[in-house]
């Protein structure tokens, strides 16, 4: 074969090849796009080929990901995630996902650490925050949990229980103070919740809770009129219902 020959049977193998791989790539985003309309099940078995194909897809590896999730199959889901994130260091879901796979298995110390790598990836992520400001706020950094709450709303506004779980923070720090109903803190407290029940008026804990604060600051009609919510809005064999009936109780003795 001379040069010319060979030169073209090289140019055709290449074109041969590229043609190959672009239709593999294809094929990859045909089944990815084909699992997004089927059941979960088959979902699954559509993406495990569209990952053969593409095994370095972050998307096809993340929406494996998150169907194992929602099926409560956390190591798969676990395995899939880090792969997604092997790929994309900056995969924003996936690190925040992978985090609440490590807060729901007792490590809230390892998904503290993946909801900042989210943030810091893209500090627009609302869920990230809202997280973040959870495990910030039990572990007593009540500062920084109010920035991430406040940087959550910023982003999403509309988010209830990002509204309710400031406002319980709030509450917290306004019963710390010598006259909590005097406190700055109060007031945010009641507005925050306020809106939480504005956003989700069916939500007894939400009542309840304003209840609680109502009652910290001495409006007791009020605060009566949140817990009477509650109560009709708990289903009759809640524990928390003998909670709700005891604080009522209590109003009701010192309105004597």
């Amino acid at each position: 074969m001379n040069s010319k020959h060979f030169s073209r049977a090289w140019i055709l193998s290449l074109a041969l090849l590229l043609t190959s791989g672009l239709a593999w790539a294809e094929s990859a985003e045909t089944l990815y796009n084909q699992a997004l309309e089927q059941d979960d099940m088959r979902a699954l078995r559509t993406l495990d080929r569209a990952r053969r194909l593409s095994p370095n897809n972050d998307r096809i590896l993340f929406r494996i990901g998150f169907l194992f999730h929602k099926m409560n199959r956390r190591q798969e889901a676990s395995e899939a995630y880090t792969s997604a994130i092997r790929v994309n260091p900056c995969h924003s879901r996936a690190l925040n996902n992978l985090g609440n796979i490590e807060l729901d298995s007792g490590e809230p110390g390892k998904a503290e650490q993946l909801y900042r790598r989210a943030i810091a990836c893209d500090a627009n992520f609302h869920s990230p925050h809202y997280n973040l400001a959870n495990i910030l706020g039990e572990r007593g950094r009540a500062t920084e949990a109010v920035r991430h709450y406040e940087a959550a709303l910023a982003i999403n506004p509309e988010h209830s229980r990002t509204h309710h779980n400031l406002g319980l923070l709030y509450m917290q720090i306004a019963r710390s103070q010598p006259r909590p109903a005097e406190s700055p803190e109060y007031a945010k407290a009641k507005q925050h919740l306020l809106r939480s029940i504005a956003l989700n008026p069916q939500s007894p804990v939400a009542r309840f809770n304003a209840g609680q604060l109502l009652e910290l600051g001495n409006e007791p009609g009020p605060a009566t009129a949140e817990y009477e919510a509650a109560l009709r809005l708990l289903p009759n064999e809640s524990a928390m219902k003998s909670r709700v009936r005891r604080r009522l109780q209590a109003l009701q003795l010192q309105s004597r």
